[in-house]
């Protein structure tokens, strides 16, 4: 089993989304945790393109970031 964790910033951009992309192609991760501040219609926007059939979002509070299992 393969476990890939990333406190991305700014994965709303283009280029953060294209970069994990590349790590979950190349790593091929079962289950993917990512800390990142988005709000709840950008996590259904951005993370269904990153490739895995199910997620899961906890939003930001604050300043605190918010998390994703996919």
């Amino acid at each position: 089993m393969q476990i890939l964790s990333w406190n991305i910033q700014g994965l709303k951009k283009a280029q953060a989304i294209s970069e994990a992309k590349f790590l979950i192609k190349s790593k091929k991760p079962d289950f993917f945790f990512i800390e990142t501040m988005l709000s709840d219609t950008n996590s259904r926007k951005i993370l269904p393109q990153l490739g895995f059939d199910h997620f899961e979002f906890i939003f930001s509070v604050n300043d605190s970031g918010g998390l994703a299992f996919l």
